[in-house]
C-alpha cells in the first residue's frame, strides 16, 4: 500500500512540477522516491527513473494524456491525465 502512494505521489509531482508551477506540462519520465531499508535495518531513500519514456495517447477518451510502459509485463501501464481533462468521448473497452 506505501508504495502504492509513494508511486501516485510521484506520479503527481512529475506532472505538476511542483505547487509552483504555473503551467504543467507532461513527464517526460516517470521517477520513483521509495524508502527502503538496508542490511542494517536502516531507512534509507532510492531514487529510480524508469526508462520507458512517457508517450502521448491517441486513444479516443484518453487523447492527450500521456502512458509509459512498466517493464516487460503484460499490458501494464501507468498514465497521467491532469486534472480537468477532456479527452473526448468513448466506449470501454469491455463491459462492465
Amino acid at each position: 500500500m506505501f508504495a502504492i502512494l509513494v508511486l501516485a505521489y510521484a506520479i503527481l509531482q512529475s506532472f505538476l512540477g511542483g505547487a509552483a508551477a504555473a503551467t504543467p506540462s507532461p513527464p517526460t519520465t516517470l521517477n520513483i522516491t521509495a524508502i527502503a531499508t538496508n542490511d542494517q535495518k536502516e531507512s534509507i531513500l532510492q531514487c529510480w527513473q524508469l526508462d520507458a519514456p512517457f508517450k502521448a495517447s491517441a486513444a479516443a477518451g484518453t487523447t492527450g494524456a500521456v502512458f509509459a510502459q512498466l517493464g516487460q509485463l503484460n499490458m501494464t501501464s501507468v498514465g497521467v491525465i491532469p486534472p480537468h481533462f477532456d479527452g473526448g468521448l468513448h466506449t470501454a473497452p469491455a463491459m462492465q
